[in-house]
């Protein structure tokens, strides 16, 4: 005897191209995958009880979740958080999650530890330091637990350093070597590497016509400078110290400074 009868008995069933639609006798229906009607024991004129359609109604949403996890999946590859995270912003249970988790794990569709290992080779070949690998891993939902375990060999992270210093050389190279140095030191740093690594390679640095290259930095700048302020002083040492007193502050040595002025002004005809 069927203990908590639904009222539904099954009228009828109809197989289609891609579901099987079950129809009952008080009028409703339900499409099934028929992956879905295999696991339930269903046929004509069965009583369902409270129980079993529930059951039926669960697997059915399940497989909702578990079609939009695959949609996904085919998309991109995506960490357990992040699939969680979407499952339930669809409305699904914990339940439905797990069992959609559970699923997906066990045909290894998702694999954090294999996504991290993949995503860890990216960084490095996109050149990025240790800090910036574990923030896309992070970004990415990959567990603090298993990024704390990861081991960034420092000689590995000075040979990425080093390759970037190399290319970075040529990009900068209208610069002076203190300019350089700095703009490829911050460089580093934004691509996350230490600053003890980044230092480190700034060994890797040439000095090609440093001299040359500084002091047109510094007319470029007090250029700069002199049309946007000079006017604002009558005197020349006014405008010098003013000019100085800036320039200073931008990291300019005092004797590039003072040539730069001279040429500028015609000093040294």
């Amino acid at each position: 005897m069927v203990s908590n009868h639904t009222g539904k008995t099954i009228s009828s069933i109809r197989r289609f191209k891609n579901k099987i639609v079950v129809y009952f006798n008080d009028k409703s229906k339900i499409d099934l995958s028929y992956d879905a009607f295999s696991r339930f024991y269903l046929y004509k004129n069965k009583k369902i009880s409270d129980d079993e359609y529930r059951s039926i109604v669960d697997f059915i949403s399940g497989e909702q979740f578990l079609k939009y996890a695959l949609k996904i999946i085919n998309k991109t590859r995506i960490s357990e958080l992040k699939i969680r995270q979407k499952l339930y912003e669809k409305s699904a249970s914990k339940h439905q999650v797990d069992q959609t988790i559970d699923y997906l794990k066990k045909y290894h569709l998702i694999d954090d530890e294999t996504l991290m290992n993949d995503l860890i080779e990216m960084g490095h070949q996109k050149l990025d330091g240790k800090i910036k690998i574990k923030e896309t891993l992070l970004k990415k939902g990959i567990s603090s637990s298993l990024i704390e375990n990861i081991d960034f060999v420092d000689d590995i992270e000075q040979k990425k350093a080093k390759e970037l210093v190399i290319k970075d050389q040529s990009k900068f190279n209208r610069y002076s070597y203190q300019t350089k140095k700095d703009k490829i030191y911050r460089h580093l740093l934004s691509k996350g590497f230490t600053h003890d690594i980044a230092l480190k390679s700034l060994i890797w640095l040439k000095k090609d016509n440093d001299d040359k290259l500084y002091l047109k930095e510094t007319k470029d700048a007090l250029k700069r400078w002199i049309i946007k302020n000079g006017n604002k002083y009558d005197l020349d040492k006014k405008r010098f110290e003013a000019a100085y007193k800036y320039l200073k502050q931008k990291g300019y040595s005092y004797n590039y400074i003072r040539k730069a002025w001279d040429e500028y002004y015609g000093y040294n005809d």
